[in-house]
């Protein structure tokens, strides 16, 4: 019995040192170099290979931000936004990024409810459809209502995340760029994608918002602080920044994002040394592809129209436009006591509404000058010539005085007297105004877009011009002495030289007052004052 104790004692002693020594080879184990990783679709990678996954073996011990492995699923949220209905990975990307951060919380936010519908989500995902049908509370269309974290995290569809290392070395950074500059409120990263040789970069690019004139300019930026990104992306903010947005989850998401930081004066911080993998899970269907192009253009068009936006300067140099046309209506609508609604908007003349006036004034010009007709720049018209060269950046039209005897010159304005509105041969439209309106002539941009050039017949009596009728309440419709048209003289208006009065600054004081060149107002000051340094 005695022996048989001893004998239990040595045993017990024999594993524990064994189990010991086991622990021991499994630490040392663990620290070795692995001779093959496996990729984040399933492939197996030599550590020394030359491409997007040479550097994941180091993500397999996941870092914090400080080196401690602390958790941050209850700092981030992370929101789905920019994918389409009939093809997308969100389910996938779901998944994979609830493998990492099981404690936080995924939204995928969309205008409607999916369909088709989007199946094996995690538990901590909600789907937030922004237009609910009559049956739902409003609370549940809001998704601010289900983020209570600090930050929010937007990423692209087919995101693959391969650990949660790198999206605490982005928020880290991103949080250290926040305390070296209170512009910086948006953090961005690229992506590596792995189904392409080719490397989509993204790329800084500084963007000037001219509210003001409709227009976007975008430049080249070299810099780590810049305005806006070029190319998809994923983005880090702070979760009050963005709720600051007026419209946060308007789409395309990245667009709509820096235009409105624009207005805020906010700048992103690219981080170029952090990158996130994305699987190209997507249909390669020609059909499919086109479709889902012309969706994402007229979503930019949406957008563009909800933030005022008319004219986009791109960094090359290329122009595209969200305005008016010829064969759309004009931007605004009828204009009331001479104040077109945009004013009341912060806005001067669109873009595109400016270049139809000055497309039809240069057409007009050109017929009244090969037929010798006597005409000048009228009213704010010439004002426009003498302060800016051109139209004043707030009109909507253009004001042309002409001698009534020489009307009957213009072969369109004796067939308008015949028949009714005329079309040329380069589509512009010559008519009589409405007999409510008074007795002068008109010329449309098209037949759908009624921007336009107005013809004032005036007559000479006893050396004074005048008319048989006038426009009520403005008081530079009046009389005036034949001698500021004896003679005609030329001046500068939007390129050309274009007929006026020989002493316009007399001529334009005589109608409108004192000083009227070097203190511009808006027509009605009492309604609506002009900003100081517009």
């Amino acid at each position: 019995m005695r022996l048989s104790v001893r004998c239990q004692k040595v045993l017990v002693v024999f594993t524990i040192v064994n189990f010991l020594f086991m622990i021991y080879l499994l630490s040392r184990k663990l620290m070795e170099p692995a001779s093959e990783v496996a990729d984040p679709v399933g492939r197996r990678l030599s550590p020394g290979r030359n491409n997007h996954f040479q550097f994941m073996q180091q993500e397999a011990r996941p870092r914090d931000f400080n080196g401690d492995h602390n958790d941050i699923s209850d700092d981030i949220t992370f929101i789905f936004r920019e994918f389409e209905f009939e093809d997308n990975c969100i389910s996938q990307c779901d998944r994979n990024v609830a493998k990492y951060f099981p404690e936080s919380n995924i939204l995928i936010v969309t205008e409607r409810i999916p369909y088709p519908p989007i199946f094996n989500l995690s538990k901590r995902t909600k789907i937030v459809s922004l237009f609910n049908g009559p049956h739902q509370k409003v609370a549940e269309s809001r998704p601010e209502n289900y983020i209570s974290t600090k930050y929010i995290v937007i990423l692209p569809d087919g995101i693959k995340f391969v650990s949660d290392s790198r999206i605490k070395k982005f928020v880290q950074s991103f949080k250290q760029s926040e305390q070296q500059g209170d512009d910086v409120k948006i953090g961005a990263a690229g992506l590596l994608y792995l189904s392409s040789d080719n490397e989509k970069d993204a790329s800084c690019e500084d963007l000037r918002f001219d509210y003001q004139n409709w227009t976007l300019y975008y430049s080249y930026s070299y810099k780590e602080a810049c305005d806006s990104i070029r190319g998809n992306h994923v983005v880090v903010m702070k979760t009050n920044d963005f709720l600051t947005l007026s419209d946060p989850y308007a789409r395309p998401v990245l667009e709509s994002l820096y235009l409105q930081a624009n207005l805020h004066k906010w700048k992103v911080h690219f981080f170029k040394d952090v990158k996130f993998y994305v699987d190209d899970c997507h249909s390669h269907n020609d059909q499919v592809i086109y479709r889902q192009q012309q969706n994402k253009m007229t979503r930019l068009r949406n957008t563009y129209k909800q933030f005022g936006v008319k004219l986009v300067v791109h960094s090359d140099g290329k122009q595209s436009w969200f305005g008016c046309s010829k064969t759309s209506d004009r931007c605004f609508d009828t204009v009331y006591n001479d104040m077109p609604e945009y004013l009341y908007e912060d806005h001067w003349t669109p873009p595109c509404c400016m270049m139809a006036l000055r497309e039809t004034a240069k057409h007009v010009f050109q017929i009244l000058d090969d037929l010798d007709v006597r005409y000048w720049l009228e009213g704010g018209t010439l004002l426009g010539a003498a302060r800016h060269k051109g139209i004043i950046p707030w009109d909507y039209d253009i004001d042309i005085g002409i001698y009534r005897e020489d009307l009957d010159k213009i072969s369109y304005l004796q067939a308008v007297k015949q028949g009714g509105a005329v079309t040329d041969d380069q589509d512009f439209v010559w008519e009589k105004a409405w007999p409510h309106e008074g007795d002068f002539y008109r010329v449309q941009y098209s037949s759908t877009n009624h921007l336009h050039v107005d013809l004032w017949p005036f007559y000479s009596r006893d050396g004074v011009m005048t008319k048989d009728f006038w426009m009520e309440g403005h008081k530079q419709d009046c009389e005036f002495p034949e001698q500021f048209l004896k003679p005609l003289v030329r001046i500068e208006f939007e390129g050309i030289l274009a007929k006026a009065p020989n002493n316009h600054k007399e001529f334009l004081e005589f109608k409108f007052g004192k000083g009227v060149i070097e203190n511009p107002q808006y027509p009605q000051p009492d309604r609506l004052k002009m900003k100081i340094g517009t």
